[in-house]
């Protein structure tokens, strides 16, 4: 599953699928390395033909130090 490669509970913070399949993920950490572990595995996943459309939505600093990730891709 292309998802659970990327991240699962509890640092996957949300998922949802619009009519598109259009995969979007919240994901939640309080390390920068992790941010990147994770940027890195959907441009392997891209590089793969296992997704396509690759997205940084956004990326946000939470008050209690947690990093907050927004990504959004098609799976193949």
């Amino acid at each position: 599953d292309t998802v659970g490669s990327i991240a699962q509970p509890p640092k996957l913070y949300s998922l949802s699928v619009d009519d598109n399949q259009l995969v979007q993920l919240s994901l939640k950490t309080k390390s920068l390395e992790e941010v990147g572990g994770w940027i890195a595995r959907v441009l392997d996943l891209f590089a793969q033909k296992r997704l396509r459309s690759p997205q940084l939505m956004g990326l946000q600093l939470a008050r209690d130090g947690n990093i907050v990730v927004s990504l959004a891709f098609i799976p193949e």
